[in-house]
């Protein structure tokens, strides 16, 4: 916590005293939508090439900020009870406090760079590692020369771990994120083609990421990279813990075989000083296993166990991608991917839109590759190979230099090309052909793609209803990380997801490892069903008549009555385990057991052939009560 003045004086830029008293800063802004707390605030005013921040002074000034960090030609006369910290740069300022900030705790610190990954690695490593630490981490995916100020200055005197991720576009960045961050066990990712253009090519990218590790006291990175692993071999850094599959390089772990047991099952088995490990991933794509695999080799590094390991990654939930998912018109499904058109993103994107498409065929809508320091007939070639894995059943090409996909395309994917958007909408997106598909909208920021999209929306009113999935899968993260292990979360999708897109959704829960779903109805159950989710669901007011469907589509059905009981005893279960779940009155007078009937209740399940009752939880007060939880009914 500082004031106005320490923040001017640790940064040697001037104070102007306001007439209101001198608040006590807990919080930093620079963006003037996000303020929640603005007695505590302090708000930067940075210029950038998009916008100023100085336009913004007056509307938080109104809103209650007393403390604000401008440059010296803003005229500050119209403020009198705010507190100015002047300086050429606002943006100079931040990173002067965080740098100091930051020198105030002995924290070991984690950092994270690369070109692709950065976010979900930083999340991953604090799921694995947040039962035994106070961890302090990057917000979101803040690792810029901002976003890294922004990180280092939420930690505080509480905090024993800190995991920071940090992004550069051009050559340059990285010596100012580098100072603030000053980590002293690095992981370094990849070196993917993101970003390409900010550089004169692979190598200077590669040495420019480097800049952050040069006080590692220890750097994780994957050998089997010959270029990242021949840089780093001449940096001076104590502790190189590489890992891969090539024995020449001398891992410090090494992988022997990689078993793919199923999508949600691969087994790594590999051996690190010596000691053999089998390693059980939860994720099974290419991309899944290179960001695992730095947080197992930590984790090796620092003494937790093979089982122990194993244990936490059971329970590592899935960090969504940044895509938007839609309706659209003639029940098509729309996957907005506008923001990048590198090889990573693409591969990421199909990912989703294999996940979301269920049975549907799946349409790529590609824009033009801007991708440098690859030949053109490589990158084309690395591109219609994706395409094949994700089996995609057409490709709409946009703008110049996309079409010479056209000669390289296998016969079972269709083609057709397109000058401009709205070509691409006369001609295909508004016409039958795309009834009932799964279309992803894939390329950079500048063609546009979102106007498209929004033509194509299948509810275009004045009000509408956004969910926003990474948000959504942070704060599940955030509860998670609030409850023991052994604690599973449902997630309530009752009354067709109340218009929100039930089946979406359910996929969505799926793939970020929710345990359970909760419907209304059996129809409800069987429809997500039918679209490929496996999850367990749970039928919250089963319908007598249809409970053979319960045994069909495997759902779990909630008990609130004897007559319910009784008919599953006579319902031919055939030969299987089937979870049940007992609902008991606890004072609403809606449905579930009362209290006279509990003893009725476990009567009635001492007649019935169970396999496993997992707990009795006695509530204390009335004494007779009884949490019964999932018991597994077997005839």
């Amino acid at each position: 916590m500082y004031t106005p003045a320490q923040i001017a004086s640790i940064t040697g830029a001037f104070y102007q005293a306001g007439s209101s008293p001198e608040p006590a800063i807990r919080h930093y802004v620079i963006d003037s939508r996000k303020l929640i707390f603005p007695g505590s605030s302090i708000f930067f005013a940075i210029r950038s090439s998009v916008r100023d921040g100085h336009q913004f002074v007056e509307d938080l000034y109104q809103a209650g900020v007393r403390a604000f960090v401008v440059s010296s030609d803003f005229a500050t006369s119209p403020f009198p009870e705010a507190h100015f910290i002047i300086h050429d740069s606002s943006l100079e300022v931040l990173q002067k406090l965080s740098r100091h900030h930051v020198d105030q705790f002995e924290l070991p610190r984690i950092v994270i760079t690369g070109s692709n990954g950065k976010t979900i690695v930083k999340e991953w490593s604090f799921q694995m590692l947040k039962s035994d630490h106070h961890i302090v981490r990057s917000p979101a995916s803040f690792n810029s020369q901002i976003g890294v100020p922004l990180s280092v200055l939420q930690i505080e005197d509480v905090h024993d771990l800190g995991i920071f991720e940090a992004g550069i576009s051009t050559k340059g960045e990285m010596d100012k994120i580098a100072e603030i961050l000053q980590g002293n066990i690095g992981i370094f990712l990849n070196l993917g083609t993101a970003h390409d253009k900010g550089f004169a090519d692979k190598d200077e990218k590669l040495q420019e990421k480097l800049k952050l590790f040069k006080d590692a006291d220890t750097l994780i990175y994957c050998s089997d990279q010959k270029k990242v692993h021949k840089a780093i071999s001449k940096l001076n850094i104590p502790e190189l813990l590489n890992w891969g599959k090539d024995p020449e390089a001398n891992p410090y772990f090494q992988i022997l075989s990689t078993e793919k047991h199923r999508d949600d099952l691969v087994v790594i088995r590999g051996k690190s000083e010596d000691i053999g490990y089998r390693i059980e991933l939860p994720y099974s794509s290419d991309m899944d296993i290179e960001n695992l695999m730095p947080i197992i080799v930590y984790m090796i590094h620092v003494g937790y166990s093979e089982a122990d390991i194993n244990g936490r990654l059971k329970t590592l939930q899935k960090i969504p991608l940044r895509l938007e998912l839609r309706k659209g018109l003639n029940n098509t499904i729309l996957i907005n991917d506008a923001y990048s058109n590198d090889l990573e993103s693409l591969q990421s994107g199909l990912a989703f839109l294999k996940q979301q498409a269920g049975s549907k065929e799946k349409i790529l809508v590609l824009t033009s590759f801007q991708q440098v320091n690859q030949d053109k007939e490589s990158l084309v070639r690395a591109i219609v190979t994706l395409l094949k894995k994700y089996k995609i059943g057409f490709l709409a090409g946009l703008g110049e230099g996309i079409s010479n996909l056209q000669t390289y395309l296998p016969a079972e994917i269709k083609a057709e090309f397109y000058p401009d958007t709205q070509s691409l909408l006369e001609n295909l997106l508004l016409t039958e052909n795309v009834k009932d598909k799964a279309i992803l909208f894939k390329g950079s920021r500048h063609f546009e793609l979102e106007k498209t999209i929004d033509k194509l929306s299948q509810l275009r009113h004045r009000t509408r209803l956004e969910i926003d999935l990474q948000a959504l899968s942070h704060n599940i993260a955030v509860i998670t990380g609030h409850l023991k292990p052994q604690v599973k979360i449902m997630a309530m999708l009752k009354a067709f997801g109340y218009g929100t897109g039930e089946i979406e959704l359910a996929r969505f829960f799926e793939t970020i490892r929710v345990d359970y779903l909760g419907l209304a109805y059996i129809d409800e159950g069987v429809k997500v069903r039918q679209s490929g989710v496996q999850i367990p669901i749970m039928i919250m007011n089963p319908d007598m008549d249809q409970w053979e469907q319960l045994i069909e589509f495997q759902l779990e059905p909630v008990i609130y009555t004897l007559s319910q009981l009784e008919r599953l005893q006579k319902l031919g279960v055939r030969n299987q385990l089937w979870p049940i779940h007992i609902k008991l009155d606890t004072g609403m007078h809606r449905l579930g057991f009362m209290e006279s009937e509990v003893e009725g209740l476990i009567s009635e399940l001492q007649k019935t052939p169970i396999t496993r009752c997992n707990q009795f939880l006695h509530i204390l007060h009335p004494a007779k009560m009884l949490t019964l939880m999932n018991l597994h009914y077997y005839k």
